[in-house]
Protein backbone atom coordinates (compact mmCIF):
# COMPACT_ATOMS: atom_id res chain seq x y z
CA UNK A 1 0.00 0.00 0.00
CA UNK A 2 1.28 3.47 -0.84
CA UNK A 3 2.22 5.89 1.89
CA UNK A 4 0.30 9.14 2.31
CA UNK A 5 3.18 11.09 0.76
CA UNK A 6 3.36 8.79 -2.26
CA UNK A 7 -0.38 9.08 -2.82
CA UNK A 8 -0.27 12.89 -2.57
CA UNK A 9 2.57 13.03 -5.12
CA UNK A 10 0.67 10.69 -7.44
CA UNK A 11 -2.51 12.78 -7.21
CA UNK A 12 -0.57 15.98 -7.89
CA UNK A 13 0.86 14.33 -11.01
CA UNK A 14 -2.65 13.41 -12.12
CA UNK A 15 -3.87 16.98 -11.57
CA UNK A 16 -1.11 18.36 -13.79
CA UNK A 17 -1.82 15.69 -16.42
CA UNK A 18 -5.54 16.50 -16.37
CA UNK A 19 -4.79 20.20 -16.93
CA UNK A 20 -2.59 19.43 -19.93
CA UNK A 21 -4.66 16.69 -21.58
CA UNK A 22 -8.20 18.02 -21.23
CA UNK A 23 -8.06 21.65 -22.34
CA UNK A 24 -10.80 21.18 -24.95
CA UNK A 25 -13.44 20.49 -22.31
CA UNK A 26 -12.95 22.97 -19.50
CA UNK A 27 -16.00 21.90 -17.49
CA UNK A 28 -14.88 18.27 -17.38
CA UNK A 29 -11.29 19.33 -16.71
CA UNK A 30 -12.35 21.49 -13.77
CA UNK A 31 -14.41 18.67 -12.30
CA UNK A 32 -11.55 16.17 -12.56
CA UNK A 33 -9.08 18.62 -11.01
CA UNK A 34 -11.41 19.47 -8.10
CA UNK A 35 -12.12 15.76 -7.56
CA UNK A 36 -8.42 14.96 -7.45
CA UNK A 37 -7.75 17.88 -5.14
CA UNK A 38 -10.43 16.64 -2.77
CA UNK A 39 -8.65 13.29 -2.67
CA UNK A 40 -5.42 14.99 -1.61
CA UNK A 41 -7.18 16.14 1.52
CA UNK A 42 -8.69 12.72 2.06
CA UNK A 43 -5.39 10.85 1.80
CA UNK A 44 -3.66 12.99 4.40
CA UNK A 45 -6.31 12.13 6.98
CA UNK A 46 -6.27 9.13 9.29
CA UNK A 47 -8.86 7.30 7.18
CA UNK A 48 -6.57 7.22 4.16
CA UNK A 49 -3.85 5.41 6.04
CA UNK A 50 -6.06 2.32 5.90
CA UNK A 51 -7.19 2.58 2.29
CA UNK A 52 -5.77 2.67 -1.21
CA UNK A 53 -7.52 4.81 -3.82
CA UNK A 54 -7.39 3.29 -7.34
CA UNK A 55 -7.67 6.67 -9.05
CA UNK A 56 -4.65 6.56 -11.28
CA UNK A 57 -5.98 4.64 -14.27
CA UNK A 58 -7.44 5.82 -17.56
CA UNK A 59 -10.58 3.86 -16.67
CA UNK A 60 -11.06 6.00 -13.56
CA UNK A 61 -10.70 9.25 -15.52
CA UNK A 62 -13.09 7.95 -18.21
CA UNK A 63 -15.64 6.98 -15.59
CA UNK A 64 -15.58 10.49 -14.08
CA UNK A 65 -16.05 12.03 -17.54
CA UNK A 66 -18.99 9.74 -18.32
CA UNK A 67 -20.67 10.51 -15.02
CA UNK A 68 -20.26 14.26 -15.58
CA UNK A 69 -21.89 13.91 -19.02
CA UNK A 70 -25.03 12.36 -17.51
CA UNK A 71 -25.27 14.65 -14.48
CA UNK A 72 -28.75 15.33 -13.10
CA UNK A 73 -30.29 18.79 -12.92
CA UNK A 74 -29.88 19.89 -16.54
CA UNK A 75 -33.16 21.82 -16.43
CA UNK A 76 -32.07 23.82 -13.38
CA UNK A 77 -28.73 24.47 -15.04
CA UNK A 78 -30.41 25.75 -18.21
CA UNK A 79 -32.66 28.10 -16.23
CA UNK A 80 -29.69 29.49 -14.32
CA UNK A 81 -27.68 30.03 -17.50
CA UNK A 82 -30.59 31.92 -19.04
CA UNK A 83 -30.65 34.24 -16.00
CA UNK A 84 -26.90 34.64 -16.22
CA UNK A 85 -27.12 35.75 -19.87
CA UNK A 86 -29.25 38.70 -18.76
CA UNK A 87 -26.81 39.76 -16.02
CA UNK A 88 -24.49 42.60 -17.03
CA UNK A 89 -21.62 41.68 -14.71
CA UNK A 90 -18.10 40.94 -15.80
CA UNK A 91 -17.97 37.61 -13.95
CA UNK A 92 -21.29 36.39 -15.38
CA UNK A 93 -20.43 37.55 -18.89
CA UNK A 94 -17.15 35.63 -18.91
CA UNK A 95 -18.00 32.52 -16.88
CA UNK A 96 -18.84 30.28 -19.81
CA UNK A 97 -16.35 31.90 -22.18
CA UNK A 98 -13.35 31.17 -19.96
CA UNK A 99 -14.60 27.95 -18.36
CA UNK A 100 -14.77 29.45 -14.86
CA UNK A 101 -17.55 29.36 -12.30
CA UNK A 102 -20.91 30.25 -13.77
CA UNK A 103 -21.99 32.84 -11.24
CA UNK A 104 -24.47 35.63 -10.57
CA UNK A 105 -23.03 38.05 -8.02
CA UNK A 106 -25.36 39.69 -5.49
CA UNK A 107 -23.66 43.06 -5.04
CA UNK A 108 -26.37 44.23 -2.64
CA UNK A 109 -24.88 41.76 -0.14
CA UNK A 110 -21.32 43.09 -0.54
CA UNK A 111 -19.30 43.88 2.56
CA UNK A 112 -16.68 46.53 1.63
CA UNK A 113 -13.05 45.73 2.42
CA UNK A 114 -11.06 48.20 0.27
CA UNK A 115 -7.57 47.06 1.27
CA UNK A 116 -5.10 48.48 -1.22
CA UNK A 117 -1.54 47.16 -1.51
CA UNK A 118 1.22 47.73 -4.02
CA UNK A 119 3.37 44.95 -5.39
CA UNK A 120 6.06 46.03 -7.84
CA UNK A 121 4.25 47.91 -10.60
CA UNK A 122 0.89 46.44 -9.61
CA UNK A 123 -1.82 47.79 -7.33
CA UNK A 124 -4.11 45.24 -5.66
CA UNK A 125 -7.49 46.44 -4.44
CA UNK A 126 -9.34 43.95 -2.26
CA UNK A 127 -12.75 45.46 -2.96
CA UNK A 128 -15.30 43.41 -1.05
CA UNK A 129 -16.67 40.11 0.13
CA UNK A 130 -19.71 39.35 -2.00
CA UNK A 131 -22.24 36.54 -2.04
CA UNK A 132 -22.95 34.88 -5.35
CA UNK A 133 -25.18 32.18 -6.77
CA UNK A 134 -22.98 29.66 -8.49
CA UNK A 135 -23.81 26.72 -10.73
CA UNK A 136 -21.84 23.69 -9.55
CA UNK A 137 -21.53 20.02 -10.31
CA UNK A 138 -22.03 18.43 -6.89
CA UNK A 139 -21.40 14.80 -5.97
CA UNK A 140 -24.65 13.24 -4.77
CA UNK A 141 -23.81 9.54 -4.58
CA UNK A 142 -21.37 6.80 -5.40
CA UNK A 143 -17.69 6.83 -4.55
CA UNK A 144 -14.86 9.14 -5.53
CA UNK A 145 -12.41 6.36 -4.84
CA UNK A 146 -13.64 3.92 -7.48
CA UNK A 147 -14.97 6.47 -9.98
CA UNK A 148 -18.67 5.68 -9.47
CA UNK A 149 -19.57 9.08 -8.00
CA UNK A 150 -22.82 10.58 -9.29
CA UNK A 151 -23.09 14.28 -10.16
CA UNK A 152 -25.90 16.83 -10.11
CA UNK A 153 -26.06 20.44 -11.28
CA UNK A 154 -26.92 22.63 -8.27
CA UNK A 155 -27.30 26.37 -7.72
CA UNK A 156 -25.39 27.09 -4.51
CA UNK A 157 -24.68 30.19 -2.42
CA UNK A 158 -20.97 30.98 -2.20
CA UNK A 159 -18.93 33.91 -0.90
CA UNK A 160 -16.19 35.53 -2.94
CA UNK A 161 -13.36 37.90 -2.14
CA UNK A 162 -13.30 40.35 -5.07
CA UNK A 163 -10.01 41.85 -6.24
CA UNK A 164 -9.10 44.36 -8.93
CA UNK A 165 -5.49 44.62 -10.11
CA UNK A 166 -4.20 47.63 -12.04
CA UNK A 167 -0.79 48.96 -13.06
CA UNK A 168 0.71 51.63 -10.80
CA UNK A 169 1.90 53.64 -13.80
CA UNK A 170 -1.64 53.79 -15.16
CA UNK A 171 -0.70 52.03 -18.39
CA UNK A 172 -2.66 49.26 -20.03
CA UNK A 173 -1.67 45.63 -19.57
CA UNK A 174 0.27 44.04 -22.38
CA UNK A 175 0.81 40.38 -23.14
CA UNK A 176 4.40 40.70 -21.96
CA UNK A 177 3.62 41.98 -18.46
CA UNK A 178 0.59 39.77 -17.82
CA UNK A 179 0.84 37.70 -14.62
CA UNK A 180 -1.61 34.96 -13.68
CA UNK A 181 -2.23 34.90 -9.93
CA UNK A 182 -3.19 32.10 -7.60
CA UNK A 183 -4.60 32.83 -4.15
CA UNK A 184 -3.43 30.86 -1.11
CA UNK A 185 -5.80 30.52 1.87
CA UNK A 186 -4.57 30.65 5.47
CA UNK A 187 -6.20 30.89 8.90
CA UNK A 188 -4.80 32.73 11.92
CA UNK A 189 -3.09 30.25 14.26
CA UNK A 190 -3.34 27.20 11.97
CA UNK A 191 -0.43 25.46 10.23
CA UNK A 192 -0.26 27.12 6.79
CA UNK A 193 0.76 24.36 4.37
CA UNK A 194 -1.80 21.67 5.12
CA UNK A 195 -4.59 24.14 5.93
CA UNK A 196 -4.12 25.84 2.56
CA UNK A 197 -3.96 22.52 0.75
CA UNK A 198 -7.39 21.52 2.01
CA UNK A 199 -8.97 24.97 1.63
CA UNK A 200 -7.55 25.80 -1.78
CA UNK A 201 -7.88 22.30 -3.21
CA UNK A 202 -11.67 22.25 -3.32
CA UNK A 203 -12.27 25.94 -4.06
CA UNK A 204 -12.08 28.00 -7.21
CA UNK A 205 -11.24 31.46 -8.40
CA UNK A 206 -12.52 33.43 -11.38
CA UNK A 207 -10.05 35.48 -13.39
CA UNK A 208 -11.20 37.96 -16.02
CA UNK A 209 -8.66 40.13 -17.79
CA UNK A 210 -9.14 43.45 -19.58
CA UNK A 211 -6.59 45.91 -20.88
CA UNK A 212 -7.02 48.15 -17.84
CA UNK A 213 -8.00 45.84 -14.96
CA UNK A 214 -7.53 42.23 -13.99
CA UNK A 215 -10.50 40.96 -11.98
CA UNK A 216 -10.33 38.08 -9.52
CA UNK A 217 -13.16 36.50 -7.56
CA UNK A 218 -11.72 34.12 -4.96
CA UNK A 219 -14.10 31.60 -3.42
CA UNK A 220 -13.70 31.79 0.37
CA UNK A 221 -16.84 29.84 1.32
CA UNK A 222 -15.05 27.04 3.13
CA UNK A 223 -13.00 29.57 5.13
CA UNK A 224 -16.12 31.01 6.75
CA UNK A 225 -16.27 28.35 9.46
CA UNK A 226 -13.14 30.04 10.89
CA UNK A 227 -14.86 33.44 11.11
CA UNK A 228 -13.80 33.94 14.75
CA UNK A 229 -10.20 34.07 13.50
CA UNK A 230 -8.51 36.41 11.04
CA UNK A 231 -8.42 35.05 7.50
CA UNK A 232 -5.45 35.49 5.16
CA UNK A 233 -5.37 35.50 1.36
CA UNK A 234 -1.99 35.61 -0.37
CA UNK A 235 -1.73 36.28 -4.09
CA UNK A 236 1.26 34.64 -5.75
CA UNK A 237 2.47 34.49 -9.33
CA UNK A 238 1.15 31.18 -10.62
CA UNK A 239 4.50 30.49 -12.31
CA UNK A 240 6.67 31.49 -9.35
CA UNK A 241 8.52 29.00 -7.20
CA UNK A 242 6.59 29.91 -4.08
CA UNK A 243 7.22 27.66 -1.09
CA UNK A 244 4.81 28.14 1.80
CA UNK A 245 7.22 26.73 4.37
CA UNK A 246 10.09 28.94 3.17
CA UNK A 247 8.26 32.15 2.28
CA UNK A 248 5.64 32.36 5.04
CA UNK A 249 6.29 32.90 8.75
CA UNK A 250 3.47 31.87 11.07
CA UNK A 251 2.99 30.73 14.62
CA UNK A 252 0.19 29.21 16.69
CA UNK A 253 -0.48 32.57 18.35
CA UNK A 254 -1.66 33.91 15.02
CA UNK A 255 1.26 35.93 13.67
CA UNK A 256 1.42 35.70 9.86
CA UNK A 257 4.12 37.31 7.72
CA UNK A 258 4.99 37.19 4.04
CA UNK A 259 8.78 37.03 4.33
CA UNK A 260 11.24 39.24 2.45
CA UNK A 261 12.58 36.23 0.54
CA UNK A 262 9.19 35.57 -1.08
CA UNK A 263 8.96 36.05 -4.88
CA UNK A 264 8.41 39.72 -5.66
CA UNK A 265 5.00 39.19 -7.26
CA UNK A 266 3.44 38.17 -3.92
CA UNK A 267 1.12 40.10 -1.65
CA UNK A 268 -0.75 39.17 1.55
CA UNK A 269 -4.14 40.38 2.79
CA UNK A 270 -5.38 39.77 6.33
CA UNK A 271 -9.06 40.38 7.10
CA UNK A 272 -11.98 39.24 9.20
CA UNK A 273 -15.66 38.65 8.57
CA UNK A 274 -18.88 38.54 10.57
CA UNK A 275 -18.38 36.00 13.37
CA UNK A 276 -21.92 34.73 12.81
CA UNK A 277 -20.46 32.59 10.02
CA UNK A 278 -18.25 30.73 12.51
CA UNK A 279 -18.94 27.04 13.09
CA UNK A 280 -16.89 25.55 15.91
CA UNK A 281 -18.06 22.00 15.28
CA UNK A 282 -17.14 22.25 11.59
CA UNK A 283 -13.71 23.56 12.58
CA UNK A 284 -13.18 20.63 14.95
CA UNK A 285 -14.16 18.22 12.19
CA UNK A 286 -11.87 19.96 9.68
CA UNK A 287 -8.90 19.75 12.03
CA UNK A 288 -9.61 16.10 12.84
CA UNK A 289 -10.29 14.98 9.27
CA UNK A 290 -7.24 16.61 7.74
CA UNK A 291 -4.92 16.19 10.72
CA UNK A 292 -4.19 19.92 11.01
CA UNK A 293 -1.40 20.53 13.53
CA UNK A 294 -2.00 23.59 15.72
CA UNK A 295 1.32 23.15 17.56
CA UNK A 296 3.34 23.51 14.40
CA UNK A 297 7.02 24.39 14.14
CA UNK A 298 9.47 24.98 11.35
CA UNK A 299 8.21 28.36 10.17
CA UNK A 300 11.10 30.69 10.97
CA UNK A 301 11.46 34.43 10.42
Amino acid sequence: MKTNEEMINAIMTEINTAKIKSRQNKKVTATIIVTLSMLICIVIGAYAAKNYYPIFSEDWISSIKENVAIAKGEEAAATFRERMKNTSDIYSENGVKYGHDEVIMNYESSVPVNQIKECGNLVFNFKSITEGEVLRLATVGGSLADGTCEFEWQVQKHHYALFEITKKDGQKFTEEDYISFRFLRFIEGYEPFRTNMCLEGVCTQIAVTTEDIHYYAVDITNMLIFAEKDLILTAIDFDSEFNIQEHIYANKKGEFILKDNAPESSVMFRFNIDSSFANKEAVRQFVKTYDINKNFTGYTK
